[in-house]
């Protein structure tokens, strides 16, 4: 379906008695909510960018910085360095859905870690 396609279809939905809610449109068109009403309703895209532009200008007056994840105290690596701590991982010998499904390589798990508790 183009764009002038999915517009129009989204238009008659949005027409019908009772016209039905933006979420049902986007979800049977399969185009997000905001996206259709951007382009259909006339106004919304300034409205919707200026609720934006103040919900940021709210959020940069009341942010605590003391909260923010720093990042930059960690010291940097050097290429020897970071060449040594690569050739002491172990293999990576996870399938496709556990590597998806992120489980942990088995010698850095956490069954890994209480199976050698047990042996020492």
């Amino acid at each position: 379906m183009t764009e002038a396609e999915i517009l129009k279809r989204a238009k008659t939905l949005r027409e019908t008695d009772p016209p039905r809610t933006w979420a049902s449109i986007s979800a049977e068109l399969g185009k997000g909510r905001d996206w259709l009403r951007r382009r259909i309703e006339p106004g919304y895209a300034e409205f919707r960018n200026q609720q934006i532009r103040q919900y940021v200008g709210e959020r940069r007056l009341t942010q605590n910085f003391s909260t923010q994840i720093k990042t930059a105290s960690r010291p940097a690596m050097t290429d020897a360095e970071l060449r040594a701590h690569r050739l002491s991982l172990p293999d990576d010998t996870r399938d496709f859905t556990q590597r998806f499904f992120g489980d942990p390589i088995f010698e850095r798990s956490a069954l890994a870690k209480l199976a050698q508790g047990r042996d020492q």
